[in-house]
């Protein structure tokens, strides 16, 4: 699918469906150029048409109506987005994701999409906004139905009106297409099931994206893994037939004129294909959908691609422990000790707090290059999402400035991302009689900060921030906050947060 911007309604050529976004703001709505201007070409009034359908421009009313002029049949909607104060990249985003579900549905495959004269947004934030909510609501899902339900194609070509600001957009147009062309990528890797998508199937996806894009790219197999001391990863892998693994990518700008040094950053993501709990198995209902449990690792994979496609001056290293987590005769026991890469021993509490252990090899692995900044990022504890529900990923942070960047970031792309704590008064329930840690608190209370709490450990004091993302990479049902499924939750938060940290 390929985004236009244009600066008039007339430039659209061919379109064959529009989209009018209406704020809740009386007639302001209908009074720009560009609006008036299809309505003349459609031969009806549109503040009539809305009236009848009792359309108020409300964030969460769209109307799909066709209109007949002459022998021509032209397909539009009419979406709403609330108070035009109200509208931030979060609303543009999944509302225009709401429009790019109804282009597919309607069979429209050259829409054009009539902005607001009026947004109190950058244009740059606003475009990037609205084309990754299109791209996202238009894209195709995994199947393997021998006659897919999903039969309609993606628009090839989507224009965007900005009147006197198409020049000014179309930067933004690419960077987005560049952003939805991963997320989609990183949906594909997180939809596959698991059978499909085992330890080496992932680093084979992860290593040929990477190549692909001027990324470098390494594989430490089991041998390597043993002798890195990857001792929690290969603990955590071990009851499978299938052998864990780690992939290395990383983006290497061109040196800077005058010699200056770029930035460093370390991406680590879980990489957890399945997801059975273990020895301490989980219950049927909550295995159904854990071959989601990699979807950190698809994140991370994304962003550092993301890093090269955009050339962004800084240099990015995504690091993906991958494993299975499935039970075994060969597979660590509740009590078992593990040394991991820091040297550190952990007593396993529960098989099923397996995420914390392959992260905590991943970011020791990083800190000991000393980057300006690691980030992990994981679907760690259903703990996060009893605290803030399906949609919002937890941060916590080892300080403020990398909090407030990546806070920044998520506010920037439509991202809903919250700071929460890391009391150290739990990190006693960490105890353990017998080694330096243990996998899992000893209270029932607090369960996704003792996982942070546990990861800092690792960072060996470099800045380090985690974004639990339990809750907002899958959801079980479309909404108007995301698709049915995989979302790619969290990659152009991060995309952003590294164009931040490389000054763009």
């Amino acid at each position: 699918m390929k985004c236009t911007v244009v600066d008039r309604l007339e430039d659209a050529r061919g379109a064959d469906g529009y989209v009018i976004c209406v704020t809740a703001d009386g007639r302001a709505s209908w009074e720009g150029k560009q609006v008036a201007h299809l309505a003349r070409k459609l031969g009806i009034d549109l503040a009539f048409l809305a009236r009848t359908e009792r359309f108020a421009g409300k964030e969460t009313q769209d109307v799909y109506v066709r209109v007949l002029r002459g022998a021509q049949s032209h397909r539009l909607v009419l979406l709403g987005l609330g108070r035009g104060a109200d509208v931030d990249p979060s609303r543009l985003r999944r509302r225009l994701q709401r429009a790019g579900t109804m282009m597919v549905a309607r069979g429209m495959r050259r829409p054009a999409v009539l902005l607001p004269e009026r947004l109190s947004l950058p244009v740059e934030v606003a475009l990037e906004a609205v084309l990754v909510g299109i791209h996202l609501g238009a894209g195709r899902v995994t199947s393997y139905a021998r006659s897919s339900s999903i039969k309609e194609a993606p628009p090839s070509t989507v224009h965007v009106v900005l009147p006197g600001k198409a020049e000014q957009g179309r930067p933004a147009a690419s960077r987005a297409e560049v952003l939805a062309e991963v997320i989609q990528e990183a949906r594909a890797w997180v939809s596959e099931p698991a059978n499909m998508l085992g330890p080496e199937d992932l680093a084979h996806r992860a290593v040929a994206l990477g190549q692909a894009h001027r990324v470098a790219t390494e594989t430490w197999r089991l041998p390597r893994l043993r002798k890195e001391r990857m001792g929690l990863l290969e603990a955590v892998g071990r009851g499978s037939s299938r052998e864990p693994c780690l992939v290395r990518m990383d983006w290497v700008p061109a040196a800077r004129k005058g010699g200056d040094a770029v930035k460093r950053v370390f991406i680590v993501g879980k990489g957890i294909v399945f997801d059975s709990g273990g020895l301490s198995i989980k219950p049927a209902k909550g295995m159904v959908t854990m071959k989601c449990d990699m979807a950190g690792a698809a994140a991370a994979a994304a962003a550092v691609v993301a890093a090269a496609r955009l050339d962004l001056q800084i240099r990015v290293t995504a690091l993906l422990p991958i494993a299975e987590n499935t039970p075994s005769s060969r597979a660590s026991r509740p009590g078992d000790v593990i040394r991991g890469r820091a040297g550190k021993t952990v007593e396993i509490i529960s098989t099923d707090a397996e995420g914390r252990l392959v992260m905590a090899d991943g970011i020791a692995l990083a800190a000991e290059e000393k980057p300006d900044a690691i980030i992990d990022v994981a679907t760690l504890t259903g703990a996060c999402m009893v605290a803030l529900g399906s949609y919002t990923a937890g941060l916590w942070a080892s300080d403020d400035a990398i909090a407030g960047r990546i806070c920044d970031a998520a506010g920037q792309t439509g991202e809903s991302v919250w700071r929460m704590p890391l009391l150290g008064e739990l990190m006693p329930f960490l105890k353990s009689d017998i080694a330096d840690l243990r996998n899992s608190s000893s209270d029932p209370y607090g369960g996704a900060v003792t996982a942070a709490l546990f990861l800092q450990e690792f960072a060996a004091g470099v800045p380090w921030a985690h974004l639990d993302i339990a809750g907002p990479a899958w959801h079980d049902k479309r909404t108007d906050l995301g698709p049915r499924g995989a979302t790619g939750f969290g990659i152009t938060t991060l995309v952003r947060y590294l164009s931040i940290m490389a000054g763009t």
